[in-house]
């Protein structure tokens, strides 16, 4: 029979009774058939060991391991006159400071002298539920007993210690919130099993009973509290669960209003943590099921480290109360349980985090395949967009190319003055079309991020005189006028972003050749040092022409986005001014409307050219693949008196400028089979043919893009088609050189 079976027990629910009163009832007591365990009550309790059971006379030691006790009384029993009387011995207790007790360990080890009494008597009584572990035995047998079950303790003390820290570093370094909420569900439960099994009453602020009697329960409360939400976190209830964690989130924070409990109610706040730690293992145990059968990330591992927590602390609170025998294991079985899962829940982060990453890692490589096929679409759609847009300004300006060089050959043989007038009518109106073709192509480059800056040397004032020469023939008015001047700072030669400037004052000009009441339009160029970079004002003064105040404040403001009803031409000229890298403003004056611009440029010295000469006797070459673009040029040739020689294929033309002499090639870009751009590389690349060959492209793309594959073919210049004859006279002159 175990030794602490001999102990016998009786419960004084008055709790009123003394040691003496007690002694005549010892004929009440019972012996113990299990453990001790009362639950919550305000009852004492005695426990008898009578003198029959010191028969064998030697020494004896009894052991509360870890009970929860207030107030601890030993007596001695003493015959005297044929009767027994109760000597108090030892005096202790939680509720007593160690500085005042008589036995100053928390197990409650008390020497049961045999030789010198005739029995013992303990009182036992306090708030917390009463379980009364108990050792009883020779002072060998019961330490070895002892030190093998406390090592076994301090062992599960330190897995779940080290769990902690370990994860607590793991929090440092990631801050994933289910680290965090982790190392407080595990340091609350730990601190409240040291507590409970006296190593922090032995230990830790020995004299503030306060602390002591309320620590524990304070950690029960944050285990709670932890444990709720690093379910939520853990088990991503806002993810798989969205509407039930809106109310989750707020009902996991309830624990936080219980901590000042313990200080105000000792026996509400068991009722409560017990209720808690119920609610806790139920709903937890049901979420983490039903994540599960959501497949939310590593939630099967979640229950499985769940259940021996769940099973160790249901065991223990049943032993608490009374309901399950006590013994060894189910009064140790929270810490069991808690270090069990300390591991376990360690383990299920590690799988998780992992898991997570490589959930991470497919989806950056996914999301990396579908950039790299969106960014194939986008470099396929580039593509189309820029072959469509070669493809309509090729298919637009073709037509508009053979009204034009038709209509200037009609001009020079109409002798009629109404049929003159009609001719030129219709010149003015198919140059107008032109125009607007150019800019919607120009703008539709613009906002696709087509278009590039092309820097080239010019000679900015026979370009303005070429400007004004091409639009002699669409002026409105027989008086009206434009005046380019220039300040004496500005250089024959500059480096500039021409093609795009001189679209940008073709826009502004635009604007009075369709308002009636504009009869001069005057063109200032400057240049002007700022912030150690040059730059080239150009100032467009326009009279009797004025502009809306709206259109005014929006060109001005950079910031403001395109809206309502603004025309292509503003749109235009504020993106193209916008790509040179210059500033512009619109603004009404007294006597009309002016446009201010500045753009950066590099004065560089350039080569002086020879005295330009006539075309007379050049023999140049026109190659296209349209039969009616040749008659075209020939004709102009003709009338510059050149000798015209033309050539429908590339393959043809490279044959006539081997064979016969040539002084200059004016070749189409786009056409089939071998291109103007291929037969230009070619030319450059035949040795027999002169390096100094003029080419000129004739193109209807004109943009950027195709001015800098001409330029990187080897060609000289390029001309725009609808070609004018004017324009074409003044590149021929530049490259016929005596």
């Amino acid at each position: 029979m175990p030794a602490w079976k001999q102990l016998q027990v009786y419960e004084d629910k008055t709790a009123g009774l003394s040691a003496a009163d007690i002694v005549s009832r010892l004929d009440e007591f019972e012996f113990l058939k299990s453990v001790p365990s009362f639950g919550r009550t305000d009852s004492h309790i005695w426990l008898y060991l009578s003198g029959d059971s010191l028969s064998e006379r030697h020494p004896l030691w009894l052991e509360f391991d870890n009970p929860y006790v207030d107030v601890v009384n030993y007596y001695h029993l003493h015959e005297k006159a044929g009767r027994l009387e109760p000597l108090l011995v030892t005096e202790t207790g939680d509720t007593r400071p160690f500085s005042t007790r008589q036995a100053d360990y928390r197990s409650f080890l008390f020497l049961v002298p045999t030789d010198k009494v005739e029995g013992v008597l303990l009182e036992l009584s306090g708030e917390s539920p009463l379980l009364i572990p108990l050792s009883i035995g020779r002072p060998m047998a019961l330490f070895e007993s002892l030190s093998l079950q406390e090592n076994f303790i301090l062992f599960m003390y330190g897995i779940i210690f080290a769990m902690t820290v370990y994860n607590l570093m793991v929090y440092i370094g990631t801050r994933y919130a289910q680290y965090g909420w982790y190392v407080i569900y595990m340091t609350s439960m730990a601190t409240s099993l040291v507590w409970n099994s006296g190593y922090g009453y032995a230990y830790i602020w020995r004299d503030m009973v306060w602390l002591q009697q309320n620590l524990g329960y304070l950690a029960y409360i944050g285990f709670i509290w932890g444990g709720l939400n690093f379910s939520r976190s853990f088990l991503n209830f806002s993810t798989h669960f969205p509407r039930f964690d809106r109310y989750y989130r707020w009902f996991a924070q309830l624990p936080l209003l219980l901590f000042a409990l313990p200080f105000i109610n000792k026996a509400l706040t068991i009722t409560f943590i017990t209720s808690g730690m119920l609610t806790l293992t139920i709903v937890v145990l049901v979420m983490g099921i039903l994540s599960w059968i959501k497949k939310a990330e590593a939630a099967w591992l979640f229950v499985i480290c769940w259940v021996p927590m769940m099973v160790s602390m249901l065991s223990y609170n049943l032993t608490v109360v009374g309901i399950v025998q006590a013994n060894f294991l189910t009064v140790h079985s929270a810490e069991i349980g808690v270090a069990l899962e300390s591991m376990m829940l360690s383990f299920a982060l590690v799988y998780r985090l992992r898991r997570i990453q490589e959930s991470a890692s497919r989806r950056i490589h996914n999301a990396y395949n579908q950039v790299s096929e969106a960014l194939a679409l986008v470099e396929k759609s580039d593509s189309a967009k820029e072959a469509f847009l070669h493809s309509a300004g090729h298919q637009l300006k073709t037509p508009i190319h053979v009204l034009m060089g038709n209509l200037q050959i009609l001009s020079e043989h109409v002798r009629e003055p109404n049929y003159e007038k009609l001719v030129q009518q219709s010149d003015r109106s198919a140059s107008q079309l032109l125009y607007k073709v150019d800019n919607l192509l120009t703008y539709s480059s613009v906002i696709s991020d087509d278009c590039r800056r092309f820097v080239q040397r010019c000679d900015l004032r026979a370009e303005m005189d070429r400007v004004r020469d091409q639009w002699k023939h669409i002026y409105q008015a027989p008086d009206f006028k434009v005046d380019v001047e220039f300040f004496k700072n500005v250089p024959k030669t500059i480096e500039i972003d021409w093609i795009h400037v001189s679209k940008i004052i073709r826009i502004a000009l635009e604007g009075p050749l369709e308002c009636p009441d504009c009869s001069k339009v005057t063109l200032r160029f400057s240049l002007e040092t700022k912030d150690d970079h040059t730059w080239l004002n150009c100032v467009i003064i326009r009279e009797s022409m004025y502009l809306d105040e709206d259109l005014c404040a929006w060109y001005n403001d950079p910031d403001e986005k395109a809206g309502g009803d603004r025309s292509t031409g503003a749109l235009l000229s504020r993106s193209l001014v916008e790509l040179v890298g210059g500033i512009a403003t619109v603004s009404n004056y007294s006597g009309g409307s002016r446009f201010d611009f500045s753009c950066p440029v590099i004065d560089i010295p350039f080569q002086k050219l020879d005295e330009i000469i006539s075309c007379k006797g050049a023999r140049i070459l026109a190659v296209d693949d349209l039969e009616v673009n040749l008659k075209i040029m020939s004709a102009f040739l003709n009338k510059l008196e050149a000798i015209p020689v033309t050539a429908q294929s590339a393959k043809e033309a490279l044959e006539i400028i081997k064979s016969s002499e040539i002084d200059l090639v004016l070749l189409d870009c786009l056409m089939p089979g071998m291109s103007g751009i291929d037969l230009a590389i070619a030319i450059r690349e035949d040795k027999e043919i002169s390096s100094t060959l003029p080419i000129i492209a004739v193109s209807a793309n004109d943009t950027d893009i195709d001015r800098v594959k001409c330029q990187q073919a080897g060609m000289n210049d390029f001309i725009s088609k609808p070609v004018r004859i004017d324009a074409l006279k003044n590149v021929l002159g530049r490259w016929l050189l005596k």
